[in-house]
Order: structure tokens, then C-alpha cells, then sequence
């Protein structure tokens, strides 16, 4: 299940990114750091006003980050990889 709360409250100013804000995602079964920033600013994501808002999302244990996600598209990704995860009998809880 997504951590909705976790999603909307805990942004924090991104550290190397002027206009920049990061997150840090710890999920049951998932945990990512998402960053969304200007345009330009190097991430694959905008935070421009006027323009839809995008973030970079990297997900613990993948080779490269995803970007460009909308919010919904990231809260998508995040239930999906839960999803697997509660599947798994990698994770199953004893």
C-alpha cells in the first residue's frame, strides 16, 4: 500500500538543485528517492510553474533512475513494485 502522507509532506529542499526538492520513499517493500527541480537543471524532472509537475524516481536496487513520471505515474510504479514484492515468496513474512 502507498504511503500517500509519506508522499505529500516530507519533501525537503534538494541539496545541489536550486528550486530543487527531494524525497526519500520508505515503503514496506519499496523505497526510492524522488527529486523533481527546474527545468534544465540536469534531473529528468520539471517543476516549473505553468507546466505540469514531473519527478525523477529512483527505485532501491535498480541500475538507473525513471524519469519524467507524473505523480499518478510514480504512485503506480510504487504499487506495482509493492505488489510483486507481497507476492514474492522472497518476502513473504513468517
Amino acid at each position: 500500500m502507498v504511503d500517500y502522507e509519506q508522499l505529500q509532506g516530507k519533501w525537503k529542499n534538494h541539496p545541489g538543485i536550486p528550486g530543487g526538492f527531494h524525497l526519500e520513499y520508505v515503503g514496506k517493500y519499496v523505497q526510492a528517492s524522488i527529486v523533481t527541480g527546474p527545468r534544465d537543471s540536469g534531473l529528468m524532472a520539471c517543476n516549473d510553474p505553468g507546466r505540469p509537475t514531473t519527478f525523477e524516481v529512483w527505485f532501491v536496487g535498480m541500475d538507473d533512475p525513471t524519469g519524467y513520471l507524473s505523480f499518478d505515474e510514480m504512485v503506480g510504479a510504487i504499487k506495482v513494485l509493492e505488489q510483486q514484492a507481497q507476492e514474492s515468496k522472497r518476502y513473504k513474512e513468517y
